[in-house]
C-alpha cells in the first residue's frame, strides 16, 4: 500500500494521478473496492486498497499499523502554498478568510499523527515517512520517489485543480501586506521551521 499524506496545494493529486498512469493495472482495477481512494478517513481503507490519497485532519494514524504502507509527502513554502490555498477557494466561490487565520501545516501534521508537540512531529516525519519532497522540485523528487516505488516516469500529469493568476494577484492586492514574507514568516514560525528542516 501507498500512502500520500497530502497537504492542500502541494501537488499531491497529480503525484497519485501520475503513478496511477504508469501503472495501468491499477486503473483497470475495480474501484468499487477501494483500490484507489482519496479520503479524509483512515476507516475507508481495505485489504485490497493500494493507493491512500488522504488530506491529514484525524488522529488515525494507529489504523496503518495494520498495513505496512510506504508513506510519502510534498512541502512547499508556506507564504506561496496558502496564496495558492486562497486563490483557489476565490476561484470556486469559497470562503477565502485572513491569511493568519489558517491553519498552520505543522498543527495538521500533528492532528494526523497525534502528536504531542513539534518536535515529536519531526520525529514521525524522520521515522515514519519514507519519502518527503518538495513542490519547488517537483519534478526531480517525483522522479526519486517513482524510483522508490519501482515505477516508471516520464511526464507529471497535472491535475485541473490550479488556482489562476488572476485570483492570486487579486489575493495579493487585498492582502499585500499580510503576505509580506517577513510578515507571514512571523505568523508561521514553525511551518517555515519544518519546511526548511528536511533540506538539509
Amino acid at each position: 500500500m501507498i500512502l500520500s499524506i497530502h497537504l492542500a496545494k502541494t501537488a499531491g493529486t497529480s503525484v497519485v494521478n501520475t503513478y496511477t498512469y504508469e501503472n495501468p493495472e491499477i486503473t483497470n482495477l475495480n474501484y468499487d473496492k477501494k483500490v484507489v481512494i482519496t479520503t479524509q478517513s483512515l476507516s475507508e481503507i481495505t485489504n485490497e486498497t493500494i493507493i491512500v490519497d488522504t488530506h491529514p485532519d484525524f488522529n488515525e494514524w494507529e489504523i496503518l499499523k495494520n498495513y505496512n504502507p510506504f508513506v510519502f509527502t510534498f512541502l512547499r513554502n508556506p507564504r506561496n502554498r496558502l496564496l495558492s490555498l486562497m486563490a483557489f477557494n476565490l476561484d470556486r466561490d469559497k470562503e477565502i478568510g485572513h491569511p493568519h487565520i489558517y491553519k498552520p501545516i505543522w498543527e495538521t501534521y500533528k492532528d494526523f499523527f497525534n502528536a504531542k508537540d513539534f518536535e515529536e512531529i519531526i520525529w514521525y516525519l524522520k521515522n515514519k515517512v519514507h519519502f518527503i519532497g518538495y513542490y519547488e522540485n517537483l519534478h526531480k523528487d517525483t522522479e526519486k520517489l517513482f524510483k522508490m516505488l519501482n515505477c516508471n516516469f516520464s511526464n507529471l500529469r497535472y491535475n485541473m485543480m490550479a488556482s489562476s493568476v488572476s485570483s492570486k494577484e487579486k489575493i495579493l492586492n487585498e492582502y499585500q501586506a499580510d503576505l509580506d514574507e517577513d510578515v507571514f514568516r512571523s505568523h508561521y514560525e514553525l511551518d517555515y521551521k519544518l519546511y526548511e528542516y528536511f533540506k538539509n
